[in-house]
């Protein structure tokens, strides 16, 4: 457990899982989020081939589970060219998968069928001023606020409620 005041963590007996033995230098891992109902995780390969991963939350009952695929997204690429993270929505169980170098969010269904996009480009629609580069973290919020990270240290938010973006320069 994290608790203020922690300044050291013993990984000593952390279980690991190993889930994509492609040494493809930077084009690893990219993002992971949680299904706290399904009680997995999702986890995104960046591509040299993309990949979105399912893995049980490690317990007796499923002896850790191997890691399976909901769907080929390298055949099914829903016009990705890569995947830089992930976010599973508790409300409704989808999939928001942002790509950086497409420079677009697409939601899916557990099982890859797309029911909608989001253009990270410049255009009154959203209210970016300015494309959104080097997308690389996304997370929503209970209010349904999308939150997207991007290099160098900006923050976009986007609101249902005004059909906007937001650019945020933390500590500029």
């Amino acid at each position: 457990m994290i608790e203020p005041g922690t300044t050291a963590i013993d990984r000593s007996n952390a279980e690991i899982i190993t889930v994509d033995h492609t040494p493809d230098g930077n084009k690893g891992l990219e993002g992971i989020s949680y299904d706290g109902d399904g009680h997995h995780f999702y986890v995104v390969k960046e591509k040299n081939p993309r990949r979105i991963y399912q893995l049980a939350w490690p317990t007796a009952a499923n002896n850790g589970a191997a890691p399976r695929q909901p769907w080929n997204i390298q055949e099914e690429s829903l016009s990705l060219k890569d995947l830089s993270d992930i976010y599973h929505h508790p409300a409704t169980g989808n999939l928001l998968m942002l790509s950086d170098e497409s420079a677009t969010v697409v939601e899916t269904t557990r099982d890859g069928k797309e029911r909608g996009r989001l253009f990270l480009k410049k255009s009154r629609s959203t209210g970016l001023i300015r494309d959104v580069r080097h997308a690389e973290g996304i997370t929503m919020d209970g209010r349904g606020v999308l939150f997207i990270c991007s290099e160098p240290n900006l923050l976009y938010l986007f609101t249902k409620s005004t059909g906007q973006a937001r650019e945020i320069a933390p500590g500029l």
